[in-house]
């Protein structure tokens, strides 16, 4: 199979978003058990409420994804509706109109201490302010990804651990309850890393795939990968 990521059919994502859904109806990927797989299609006034108060449009292809698809269903606990954004927008100290500081250089830098096995400690970069981002998906404990909508990094996601901004990585599919670890019994075989940085597609892509190919309790998955990714 080709797992290339150049480029991403947003297309493809409501196909991939349904064999998620289909495989795990017990809700056992990552967060499922609060979105569920519902999404909620978001409208041109809410959105542009959003714009207003982000000075700034929203990249092209998430304001497509919240439109088409919408809120809801997506890595960790869901996509933030335009709403949701707006109230974290309103508890933190962001800059949204601002242009995000850090160059895909930056990442590739980051990547590369990544490789060289330096400590996620040592990692994070710490940015002078949050600026040319805004929160769109809850990880848990404290942890955001957030999308760049300003800069060269535009149109991109990040994650935001603990004050340090890091690369985004594939979002957890199945967890096995008894190690709290992915579950890769079955999996024939790792998938690649995602770019760095990763478009919101590719991000959402990723978990797709990562969700499919954990959920290995069957055989139909490989069929169902196969379909996902031609």
């Amino acid at each position: 199979m080709d797992l290339s990521y150049t480029p991403v059919d947003p297309r493809k994502l409501g196909v991939g978003l349904e064999l998620l859904r289909v495989s795990d109806p017990w809700l056992n990927v990552f967060g499922a058990r609060t979105h569920r797989y519902r999404t909620i299609p978001a409208t041109e006034s809410s959105l542009a409420r959003l714009e207003s108060r982000l000075g700034a449009s929203l990249p092209g292809a998430f304001r497509q994804h919240l439109l088409t698809m919408g809120s809801g269903a997506g890595p960790y606990y869901g996509i933030l509706s335009p709403e949701q954004m707006l109230r974290a927008l309103s508890f933190q100290e962001a800059d949204p109109d601002v242009p995000f500081p850090y160059s895909r250089a930056d990442a590739e830098q980051l990547r590369q201490r990544q490789l060289s096995g330096e400590s996620d400690s040592e990692l994070g970069l710490v940015p002078d302010s949050k600026a040319g981002w805004i929160p769109i998906c809850e990880q848990g404990c404290g942890h955001r990804t957030f999308l760049v909508i300003s800069g060269e990094c535009s149109g991109t996601v990040w994650d935001s651990i603990e004050g340090g901004l890091y690369l985004s990585c594939r979002a957890p599919g199945r967890l096995s309850k008894r190690m709290g670890r992915l579950v890769r019994a079955g999996v024939l075989r790792e998938l690649p890393r995602l770019p760095a940085p990763p478009t919101f597609e590719m991000w959402y892509a990723g978990w797709i795939e990562n969700g499919l190919l954990t959920m290995s309790h069957s055989n139909w998955w490989e069929q169902a990968i196969e379909r996902w990714i031609p």
